[in-house]
């Protein structure tokens, strides 16, 4: 495995041809165009392997109206690859980059019926804002109900970076 590197334009057309089978035949691709990769590279990364092809990706941004807060877009994982702490790693690297610019926190949505991107969150400190201001465990979190439209809940995660 080759170390962190930064996503570029390059990897658009690999990582696009894939995204639907790496989230298991869901339709996924239209979320990330190619935008992502020309005009954020510097707070996109890549885990790649041997052959320089992204294997792990983190795409993610620093709020342009919250300059302590970032945001991760999309993060994602070879279903062959995962379990190797890859996710993890992307995540670490990520905020130590946004923790150099000021970033005090990250936030990140997901769906509430993907259990796996909710416990992987979950592992990494994240908690669930819910709709009334409380917080919970992403596990248990109830979501927003049409947070990106009709039948399109979320569940809100955020992360502290204060305490690392």
């Amino acid at each position: 495995m080759i170390g962190i590197t930064q996503l570029t334009e390059a990897d658009f057309d690999y990582l696009s041809a894939r995204l639907d089978e790496w989230w298991g035949g869901r339709s996924m691709s239209a979320m990330l165009p190619r935008l992502w990769f020309k005009h954020f590279s510097e707070t996109c990364f890549a885990v790649r392997d041997d052959e320089g092809r992204p294997v792990g990706f983190l795409v993610g941004y620093v709020q342009n109206n919250d300059e302590a807060t970032a945001y991760v877009h999309f993060i994602g994982v070879d279903p062959t690859q995962r379990g190797r702490g890859l996710g993890r790693r992307l995540y670490q690297h990520f905020e130590e980059q946004v923790v150099s610019v000021g970033c005090s926190n990250i936030e990140a949505v997901t769906s509430p019926s993907n259990q796996s991107s909710l416990a992987f969150h979950e592992a990494l400190g994240f908690v669930a804002v819910e709709p009334n201001g409380s917080t919970a465990l992403p596990s248990e979190a109830q979501g927003v109900r049409d947070y990106d439209g009709a039948g399109e809940d979320r569940v809100l995660l955020r992360k502290s970076l204060s305490q690392r």
